[in-house]
């Protein structure tokens, strides 16, 4: 049987890559900072080589409104800093977007199969 710990040992190891927060606790949640690429090529004009280069191609994303965007920045956080992170994300100017990666709840309970009331 697998406890809530190793549970959420098991989602570090696998979709964050055993990343930890800077306290040293297990990362709980993942902020990836996206910049479209017409910013980032504005913000920082060395990325114009690497972009024509073809180097900037494993950092970009095609939104659902086909708008590119380039992974920024990445920030691991534990449970206990995830909202100083998130407060921190909320002041990034508007031309960066966050998306965030939550593990698993482990207060929400799965049920799996149906149940007869």
């Amino acid at each position: 049987m697998l406890t809530t710990d190793d549970v959420e040992r098991l989602h570090v190891a696998t979709a964050f890559g055993g990343a930890k927060c800077t306290c040293g606790k297990l990362a709980m949640v993942r902020a990836t900072s996206w910049v479209g690429l017409k910013d980032a090529l504005t913000q920082r004009p060395e990325l114009v080589v690497k972009y024509y280069k073809g180097e900037l191609s494993p950092l970009m994303h095609k939104a659902r409104d086909g708008k590119w965007l380039v992974k920024w920045s990445v920030v691991y956080a534990c449970q206990t800093h995830s909202a100083e992170m998130e407060r921190a994300a909320a002041k990034h100017p508007d031309w960066v977007y966050v998306s965030f990666d939550r593990a698993p709840n482990p207060t929400n309970r799965v049920v799996v199969g149906s149940t007869r009331f």
